[in-house]
């Protein structure tokens, strides 16, 4: 995580949240168990970015009745990175996020998820 910056004004960090699937209030096991969510957060350091993304992150936990009637839940398990964004302007064509990947990974990020 990006380490403290403070100064006067806002400033743009993107903050990945990490979630866990239960279902009957068991961890599953299969691919579509977690899910990381990337959000914009305005803030005046990384610190604030991190404390206003833990109170979104939990307040998009969310449960429902699936239709074999079993109870989900996407529970909420915290934040993964914090990086400020270094594009001047927020816009089209902006920079939000950006990571090296090893083979897997990539090769991860391109496979569909089986129905």
């Amino acid at each position: 995580m990006n380490t403290k910056i403070v100064c006067n004004q806002h400033i743009w960090f993107t903050v990945s949240l990490i979630y866990e699937m239960d279902i009957n209030n068991q961890k599953i096991t299969n691919d579509g168990s977690w899910e990381e969510s990337i959000l914009l957060i305005d803030a005046l350091s990384s610190e604030d970015a991190i404390e206003k993304a833990i109170l979104l992150g939990k307040k998009k936990e969310i449960e429902y009745s699936n239709s074999y009637n079993e109870h989900c839940q996407w529970r909420f398990i915290g934040v993964a990175n914090c990086y400020q964004i270094l594009d001047e302007e927020i816009g089209e064509g902006c920079e939000v996020f950006s990571r090296f990947l090893r083979p897997e990974e990539g090769k991860s990020l391109l496979t569909p998820f089986e129905s």
